[in-house]
């Protein structure tokens, strides 16, 4: 695995450590890549950038390391995505998603948004929401940048009119909101995706919609506006015929079902999802993991936030679907 990189650096020990959850032992094994390469003028210093920002989201820093950088040579900065980009197709964490959006965000201030760099991230961002967790880690010190710039993004796309773009930013403010504790306003934005979207032709938009903000009710115990709208979101997928994407709503409101107590439909829709996505594809393994739980008679190891303050800021909330 990262072949490419190890051949040019070796980061092998930190991205061993990252691998296996020992972030503080890669975060320190990266650095000292950094300040070596970095002191010597080579570029190479990109690759190993890339790994001290996964490791430093992955240990839980709650603000973008690159932040301290200065101006990164354009060679620097090409090698830090390409190598990060390469990394994050073998983790599915929340704070990979994170590191991504930090470079993103690095890579839209200085080439700008609609730069190729910026677009290829963007891109994998997108691919990986269906992994991210919305509601899995709270951070009261939510980036205000990321937020402001999401949301100037969001106003330009509605300006020229382009409201899928739009609509996939305003899920992705949903979830930064959401990741950050601020959860009525989370709602407020997945529920005004959801409306925006139902004005467009293609249906992904409004798929995701659907689906981020059910599996967002889930992991905060609103199970019965949980599978409303889970159920919503199958619907419209099965009649567009998004395969994939019905099997993973399928996988999503099997977890939600299982996490309601209604065991024999939780095995039903899971049974129907792995159907679905067939045992070798990589969306299965939580699938199974829940089937498991179910054949075991114990409870998952899914992160909800019940209870609480959590539930008493969106109780009662309801987000009706026309």
């Amino acid at each position: 695995m990262f072949e490419k990189i190890h051949q040019s650096i070796d980061l092998s020990p930190a991205i061993r450590a990252l691998e296996i959850g020992e972030y503080e032992r890669a975060l320190s094994w990266s650095e000292q890549a950094v300040d070596q390469y970095w002191k010597q003028g080579d570029p190479r210093a990109g690759d190993a950038f890339a790994v001290y920002s996964l490791a430093s989201r992955a240990g839980g820093r709650r603000e973008s390391v690159f932040r301290e950088l200065g101006d990164l040579p354009d060679q620097c900065v090409y090698r830090l995505t390409k190598a990060t980009l390469e990394l994050a197709r073998e983790f599915s964490s929340n704070w990979c998603v994170e590191a991504l959006s930090d470079l993103w965000l690095l890579l839209g201030q200085r080439y700008g948004e609609d730069s190729k760099l910026a677009c290829q991230v963007k891109a994998a961002i997108k691919e990986k929401s269906f992994d991210f967790d919305p509601a899995a880690s709270v951070d009261p010190q939510l980036d205000a940048n990321r937020i402001a710039l999401r949301q100037q993004e969001i106003l330009r796309l509605e300006v020229k009119k382009q409201m899928e773009q739009a609509c996939e930013e305003t899920i992705a403010l949903a979830r930064d909101l959401a990741a950050g504790g601020h959860y009525k306003e989370a709602v407020e934005c997945y529920r005004s995706a959801i409306e925006g979207s139902s004005q467009l032709k293609d249906p992904t938009s409004r798929i995701a919609a659907l689906r981020e903000c059910g599996i967002f009710f889930d992991r905060i115990g609103q199970f019965e506006q949980s599978e409303s709208l889970l159920r919503i979101a199958a619907s419209v997928a099965k009649k567009a015929r998004k395969r994939e994407a019905y099997a993973e709503i399928l996988a999503s409101l099997g977890s939600c079902l299982f996490h309601m107590g209604n065991i024999e439909s939780a095995k039903k829709a899971l049974y129907q999802s792995l159907k679905q996505l067939g045992l070798a594809h990589e969306k299965s393994a939580p699938v199974l993991k829940h089937l498991d739980s179910i054949n075991r008679g114990v409870t998952c190891d899914c992160e909800r936030l019940h209870g609480g303050p959590v539930a008493n800021i969106v109780d009662g909330t309801v987000i009706e679907v026309v």
